[in-house]
C-alpha cells in the first residue's frame, strides 16, 4: 500500500454496484504454498502482479477452530512495511445499502497487524479509514480526517473481527467477537475493497507485523430507491479539504459552524428541505431551497447558526423534513444523524499560539498548507497567529532571514510554538495541545502610523502576572499579510492536486498544475521579522509580579504593501527556544490599542529595507560553523571583519560587488570557544554583530 500524499500506482477494481453480492473465503480448497492471489480470481495485490512478493501464500503453521487447517499469513519488520500488499476488491463500489465485511484474524505476540479499506474504485484514491493493531493490543481506526475509534483487541489468539455499514446512514460499527467496539460516521460514505498490508509502523507501533487471516467474508444488501427520500450521513465540522463534517473540536466557550450531509436516496431530484440540529439543549432551525440534488448525488450544508461549545460529552442530532414541501418523505429511517461533541480543552486566558508554515510556490504540495492554515485562522481567530515562510529565491515571497531561520528541510511543515514540525493536516491536534498551556506573559499590541514616510511604528507590550528571571528571554515582532498577489510566473503556485487524482483539497483539485498567479492570492504571507529570527535578549534578570514591559519596532513600510491587510505578530520565546506566547491583530486594532514607548529593538525588518540586514544564524554557532545573511537594497561592495573580545583580527574577506539576499558561510572550527564581534561593511556602513562560539 503506497500512502497518501505520494504519488501512487492505480488498479481499477470494479464499478459502481447495485444487485446483492456476497463472497465467502476459508482458504482450503487451495495447496499450502499458493499464491493467493496467483490461485484465486477475487485477490489482488496493490501493483496487480501477483504470485511475488507482494502477494501471500496459504499455509497450514495457525488452524483455526471456526473452519480447517490453513489461512494466510502477513510479516514485516520494517518501519515502511511491506512487500505483502493483498486486495480483496468487493465487486464494485457500494454507496447506498447495507454492507457487512469479517474475518478471522490472529496478530501474533509483541507484534502488530494493519488493513484498510479502499473507497473508491481505483486504489489510492481514497481510505475508507485506516485500522491499526499496534502490538500493544490497541485498537485504532482513522482516516485522514482523523481518529473515529479507538480500543483493545485479543493478542496471541484468534478473534473475529466484523464491520457492519449502513451506506444511506453512514454508520460504520465494528464488532470483535460479536461484541459491540463502537460505530461513528465516516467521512467517506462508500467503499469498494480491503487492503491487507504488512505494517506496524504507525501509531507507536513497534515496526514489527505478524498476523494471520482465515474465514473472510463479505456481503451486500442493496437498497431499492423509494420515490422521494432525503437522508443525512453526516453532522459535524467543516473539514477544509473535503469540505465534509468531520468530527467536533474545538475551545470550551467557542462558537463553530456546524455542517450537515444531504444525500439524495430517491429517484426524484431533491429541490427543498428543513433542516435543524439540537446540542446542549439548544435547537437550531434553517430552511434551504433552490436546491437540485439529484438521484444518489450528495451535498454539505453549513448552518447559518453556529454551536457555542461547552465542557463535557454531549450528543448533537440533525433532522431533515418538508423535503420538497411534500412533509414526510418515503423512508424516515435515515432522516436522523447524530454525532458526540466531547469538548474538554479550555484555553489558558491570554494564550495565542504561533503556528509558522514552511511554504513555497514551487512546492506543489504546500497548497495543503493554504488549505490548512487559512482554516486554522477561520476557525481559532483570536487563539491562533499563521504565519506562511516561504523558501527559495525563486518564491518572490521570500524573507531570506526568516526562512533561513525556520531552516525546515520538508514541505509543507508547521511549527507550532517553534515545537517539531507537523504536516498542516494535522496542525489543529497540535495547537489544542498548545493552547491550554499558562503563558509566562500576556502580549498587547500597540501601533502608530506615520503616513509621510510610510513607516509603522510598533510596540509589543508583556505582561508578567508572576515574578520570574528574565533571563535568556527574547522578543520577536512580525508582520504578515493576506491577498497577496503579483503578476509573472514566479507568482504561479505549483498544485499536486491539480485534477483530483491525489484526493480532495480544499478546491484546489479543481485548478491546473500550476495554479496562475491571476487565480491566486497568497494568505499569512511573512512581510517582515524583527530583530531576527532569534529574538533580542532585553528583558530585564528580575521581573517583578504584574510588571509591564515594552519593547518598540520601526517598519519601513514598502509602497506595494497593503496596511488594511497586514497583522502584527508578538512573540515571547523562551530560553529553550520554543513560543511560550504570541499576539495578533490587525494594525488598525494596534493603532486603537495606542503605542507605548519602551525599549528600542533594531534589527532586520524586511527584505526591502534597510540598504542593508545582517544576521547569523546559527548563533550560537553549531557544527563548527555558522552563515551571515546579508539582505541589500541595491548593489554593494561587501566585505567581513571578525575579532576577538581583545580587538584582534581572527579572520577577514572581500566578497566584492554583491546584490539581494546573500548567505556568507563562516568557518568556526578552529575558533576557540567565547565571544566574537562580526563587522559586515557594505559600501560605507558597517553592521556590527556578536558571534557566540560554544
Amino acid at each position: 500500500m503506497k500512502k497518501i500524499y505520494t504519488l501512487i500506482a492505480t488498479l481499477t477494481v470494479g464499478t459502481v454496484m447495485s444487485a446483492q453480492a456476497s463472497f465467502s473465503e476459508d482458504f482450503e480448497s487451495y495447496n499450502v504454498g499458493d499464491y493467493i492471489g496467483a490461485v484465486s480470481p477475487n485477490w489482488t495485490t496493490w501493483n496487480g502482479v501477483t504470485g511475488g512478493t507482494e502477494d501471500t501464500q496459504v499455509e497450514n503453521l495457525m488452524n483455526t477452530t471456526v473452519s480447517g487447517s490453513k489461512s494466510c499469513y502477513w510479516q514485516s519488520d520494517t518501519s515502511t512495511g511491506g512487500p505483502q500488499d493483498c486486495v480483496l476488491p468487493f465487486g464494485g463500489q457500494y454507496t447506498s445499502g447495507n454492507f457487512t465485511y469479517q474475518m478471522n484474524i490472529f496478530v501474533e505476540s509483541g507484534k502488530g497487524a494493519y488493513y484498510n479499506f479502499q473507497g473508491a474504485v481505483t486504489l489510492g484514491n481514497e481510505f475508507a479509514f485506516e485500522c491499526y493493531m499496534i502490538q500493544t493490543g490497541t485498537l485504532i481506526v482513522s482516516n485522514t480526517s482523523g481518529t473515529f475509534l479507538t480500543g483493545t483487541y485479543p493478542t496471541n489468539q484468534w478473534f473475529n473481527m466484523r464491520w457492519d455499514i449502513n451506506l444511506n446512514t453512514n454508520v460504520w460499527a465494528l464488532y470483535i467477537n460479536n461484541v459491540l467496539q463502537g460505530s461513528f460516521h465516516n467521512t467517506i460514505d462508500h467503499v469498494a475493497a480491503i487492503d491487507i498490508f504488512a505494517y506496524n509502523g504507525a501509531n507507536g507501533g513497534n515496526n514489527q507485523a505478524g498476523y494471520y487471516v482465515d474465514d473472510v467474508s463479505y456481503a451486500y444488501t442493496p437498497y431499492t430507491l423509494p420515490v422521494l427520500n432525503a437522508g443525512l450521513s453526516a453532522i459535524g465540522v467543516l473539514n477544509p479539504a473535503t469540505k465534509t463534517p468531520v468530527n467536533i473540536t474545538g475551545l470550551v466557550g467557542q462558537t463553530r459552524p456546524m455542517a450537515v450531509t444531504v444525500r439524495n436516496l430517491g429517484t426524484t431530484a431533491i429541490t427543498s428541505f428543513d433542516l435543524s440540529y439540537n446540542y446542549n439543549s439548544i435547537n437550531h432551525n434553517q430552511s434551504v431551497s433552490s436546491v437540485n440534488i439529484p438521484s444518489l448525488g450528495s451535498r454539505t450544508f453549513v448552518f447559518n447558526s453556529p454551536a457555542t461549545l461547552v465542557a463535557g460529552n454531549l450528543p448533537m442530532y440533525a433532522v431533515i423534513s418538508n423535503v420538497n414541501a411534500m412533509g414526510a418523505d418515503n423512508d424516515n429511517s435515515d432522516d436522523t444523524t447524530w454525532t458526540n461533541a466531547n469538548i474538554t480543552t479550555v484555553p489558558a486566558p491570554g494564550k495565542v499560539v504561533i503556528g509558522e508554515e514552511a511554504t513555497g510556490t514551487w512546492c506543489p504540495w504546500c497548497v495543503r498548507g493554504t488549505v490548512y492554515m487559512d482554516y486554522m485562522s477561520n476557525d481559532f481567530d483570536g487563539y491562533w497567529a499563521g504565519i506562511a515562510v516561504h523558501n527559495s529565491a525563486n518564491d518572490p515571497m521570500t524573507v531570506p532571514p526568516y526562512d533561513a531561520g525556520l531552516a525546515s528541510t520538508a514541505f509543507p511543515k508547521v511549527f507550532v510554538d517553534r515545537t517539531a514540525p507537523v504536516d498542516p493536516s494535522v496542525v489543529e491536534t497540535n495547537f489544542l495541545t498548545r493552547v491550554v498551556i499558562t503563558p509566562k506573559a500576556t502580549l498587547t499590541n500597540g501601533a502608530m502610523w506615520n503616513a509621510t514616510n510610510d513607516t509603522l511604528n510598533v510596540s509589543l507590550t508583556y505582561n508578567f502576572p508572576n515574578a520570574m528571571s528574565g533571563t535568556g528571554y527574547k522578543v520577536v515582532c512580525v508582520l504578515t499579510e493576506d491577498s497577496v498577489s503579483g503578476t509573472g510566473g514566479t507568482w504561479s503556485q505549483n498544485n499536486a492536486y491539480a485534477g483530483g487524482a491525489n484526493g480532495p483539497m480544499g478546491g484546489f483539485e479543481a485548478l491546473t498544475n500550476p495554479v496562475p498567479y491571476s487565480q491566486i492570492q497568497y494568505n499569512h504571507v511573512a512581510r517582515a521579522i524583527s530583530p531576527s529570527f532569534l529574538g533580542f535578549a532585553g528583558f530585564p534578570s528580575s521581573i517583578t509580579a504584574n510588571q509591564n514591559i515594552t519593547f518598540d519596532f520601526k517598519f519601513a513600510v514598502p509602497a506595494n504593501w497593503n496596511p488594511a491587510k497586514m497583522h502584527i505578530i508578538g512573540m515571547l520565546v523562551l530560553p529553550s527556544a520554543n513560543v511560550d506566547n504570541g499576539s495578533v491583530s490587525t494594525v488598525t486594532q494596534a493603532i486603537s490599542n495606542g503605542f507605548l514607548n519602551g525599549t528600542t529593538v533594531t534589527g532586520i525588518t524586511s527584505p526591502d529595507q534597510p540598504d542593508a540586514a545582517v544576521e547569523l544564524y546559527p548563533n550560537p554557532a553549531t557544527n563548527g560553523s555558522t552563515n551571515a545573511s546579508v539582505v541589500l537594497s541595491k548593489p554593494e561592495n561587501v566585505s567581513m571583519t571578525i575579532t576577538d573580545v581583545t580587538g584582534k583580527i581572527i579572520a577577514q574577506r572581500d566578497y566584492g560587488m554583491l546584490s539581494g539576499a546573500n548567505y556568507l558561510p563562516i568557518n568556526t572550527s578552529e575558533f576557540a570557544n567565547g565571544i566574537y564581534v562580526v563587522a559586515v561593511k557594505t559600501g560605507s556602513s558597517v553592521t556590527t554583530s556578536k558571534l557566540i562560539i560554544q
